[in-house]
């Protein structure tokens, strides 16, 4: 098992343009971060969690376009609309939540 996820990681890194590798980190560690940040009880951290999540739907869309992904190109689109559903009430957040105090 370990041996195929190791040559699964290769093939992975090693059969992609840098473009392709550089796009899949900074999707990884924007979007991770994002989801780690938006939940927090203290609206400008949620807000950059939320800028976060919105930075990472370019690479998304880039990602579905280039690897002809219909159905990554299609969750892009509603994750792209979630963050910015969510997005708009953290900006008219004045102080922190009830549930913080």
């Amino acid at each position: 098992m370990m041996d195929a996820i190791i040559q699964w990681l290769a093939a992975a890194t090693l059969n992609q343009t840098p473009e392709d590798f550089a796009a899949g980190i900074a999707l990884a560690l924007l979007s991770v971060t994002g989801v780690l940040l938006s939940t927090s009880l203290h609206p400008p951290i949620r807000i950059t969690g939320f800028l976060c999540g919105l930075l990472s739907q370019p690479l998304w869309f880039y990602i579905a376009i280039t690897s002809y992904n219909l159905g990554l190109f299609i969750n892009s689109i509603f994750f792209t609309a979630m963050w910015f559903y969510r997005f708009v009430p953290a900006l008219r957040a004045k102080k922190i939540s009830p549930e913080a105090q």
